[in-house]
């Protein structure tokens, strides 16, 4: 029904999934640094490393769907990524507080 970053002190970052009930579900363990999440209802979810500095387009089972060589896949590409939001042309807004700016990739990760 929804996911969620989990950032516990002991550091060990992730994505949990929760049903429609609020009861925790598998854990996703894709990025290293999880901040920003969107999840589309066609079956696909947006997460931001905020640390490593891209985004990553998975499925729930965490198969990534963008190329390897996307730009939003690209290390550093991004300067703190945090928030992120599906736009309903399938594009991905994100912003950057590194940056102070939004950046707008389109629905196979280039900008």
């Amino acid at each position: 029904c929804c996911y969620m970053p989990v950032w516990p002190k002991s550091g060990d970052f992730s994505i949990h999934s929760l049903d429609c009930n609020g009861k925790f579900g598998g854990k996703l363990d894709v990025v290293v640094n999880p901040y920003g999440i969107d999840y589309h209802g066609s079956g696909y979810l947006v997460i931001s490393d905020l640390k490593e500095g891209y985004l990553l387009k998975t499925t729930p089972e965490g198969k990534a769907l963008w190329d390897k060589h996307a730009d939003a896949r690209t290390p550093g590409i991004l300067n703190q990524p945090f928030g992120v939001v599906i736009l309903p042309n399938q594009y991905v807004a994100v912003t950057e507080s590194g940056n102070d700016r939004v950046s707008i990739f389109s629905d196979i990760g280039n900008l």
